[in-house]
Formats: C-alpha cells, structure tokens, sequence
C-alpha cells in the first residue's frame, strides 16, 4: 500500500507571511528559527512588520508572478516549486503547512535571481551553438553568488575575460576549494587559467558562458 498523501492543513494569519519573513531575515534570524516561529501561532502577538516590509514583499510577490507568467507564455516547464511559489504569492495572509520551508527561503531566492540577472546584463553571451574548448586565457574576478537551496548549496565565483564573456566556478559550501577560490577573488587581480571548459546556462536562464571543470591549470600573468 502506498502512502497517503499529506493532509493540507492552511493557516490564517494577521500579517503579510512573506512581509514577516522579509522582517525576520532582515533581523537576521536564522531560517531554521524563522520556520520555528512561523508555525508558532503567537508569531502574530511578537511581530509586525514595517511598510517597508511589507513593500519588498509585494515586489518578490510580483516578481515571481511575472517571471512564471513569462514562462507559460513561452510554454516552458512550471516546477512542482513554481506552482508552490504561485501559491503562496496569491494567498499573502495565509499559509499551506507544506509551504513554510519554501517562503523562508523566498526573498533569498528573489535576492540571487536579481544579482543574476543584473550580471547577465553586462556581459556578452556565448552562441547558443557554442562547444566545449580548450581555452587559456586571462580572467578578472566579477562578483560571487550564494545558493542556499535545498538541492544545491554552493557559491558561484563568476569572472570575466578581455572579450567579456563569463567564467563560473561552482564550489560547493565546506569544499576546500572554497577557500582558494575566495582568496582569488579577494585579491583583485587577474589570474590566468588553461583548461577545458564547458559551455552552459543557469537553469531558468538562456544566458550562455563558460563553466570550469574539474581539471585546469592556473598560472602567474606577472605584473
């Protein structure tokens, strides 16, 4: 016999939840203990959010409705994590018992893909019909980017070459990488790279770079 499916259990509360969340992030409280409070009724009697709160909760609510928007325009994939996003973005005083891990993480989710699409912006994107290369090249540190998802936590280092075209490095959280990669970036200067690159896209995005692997050589371009 299989498992029956988990009962849906809705909670009304006083105020905005995303604007709650916005709040206690801003606090900065940690997700684990922003989730504890939120499934405490008494959230309400200790808490109240700011208009301004309460405003960067209805710009994420609307940048999420307008990016899935967008994408079933295009007939593309809405997720089994869109639909829960869509959701709780159409209820602001509600919550679904199996949609509190998801808001926690929301405004961090709207603060990555705003940095990400900022990036894109700047810099040329590689043909669609690019192929993986054997490349060395000289690269500037740009910027670096969280992900704290449940099926990813790592950060992405992005950097850029003469012909602007970006190089990402993923390195998961704990990783002894990490510790080189930040020490690259921190110092601000240009490092050159020989290896075999891939060429790939963000999931949810069709901006095209470069992406190291595994295997590559740094080496000292000097003064």
């Amino acid at each position: 016999m299989g498992t029956a499916p988990k009962e849906k259990i809705y909670t009304t509360f006083e105020y905005d939840v995303l604007a709650l969340v916005v709040y206690l992030i801003d606090a900065g409280v940690e997700y684990h203990d922003i989730y504890e409070r939120l499934t405490k009724l008494s959230v309400n009697n200790v808490l109240t959010p700011t208009s301004t709160d309460i405003e960067k909760a209805e710009k994420i609510r609307t940048y999420f409705k307008n990016k899935h928007m967008l994408r079933m325009l295009k007939g593309e994939l809405i997720s089994e994590f869109m639909s829960a996003v869509d959701e709780i973005i159409a209820s602001p005083f509600s919550l679904c018992n199996d949609h509190y891990k998801i808001i926690v993480k929301l405004p961090t989710f709207y603060e990555e893909n705003i940095q990400t699409e900022q990036l894109y912006k700047n810099y040329n994107n590689l043909s669609p019909n690019s192929k993986a290369v054997n490349k060395k090249d000289i690269w500037t540190f740009v910027t670096k980017i969280e992900r704290n998802a449940k099926d990813a936590k790592n950060y992405t280092f992005y950097f850029k070459n003469l012909a602007n075209n970006l190089l990402t490095v993923v390195v998961g959280k704990g990783e002894i990488g990490y510790g080189i990669w930040n020490y690259v970036a921190e110092s601000n200067k240009p490092i050159g790279i020989n290896a075999h690159l891939k060429v790939h896209r963000k999931r949810g995005y069709s901006f095209m770079m470069y992406g190291l692997q595994s295997k590559y050589d740094l080496f000292d371009i000097g003064k």
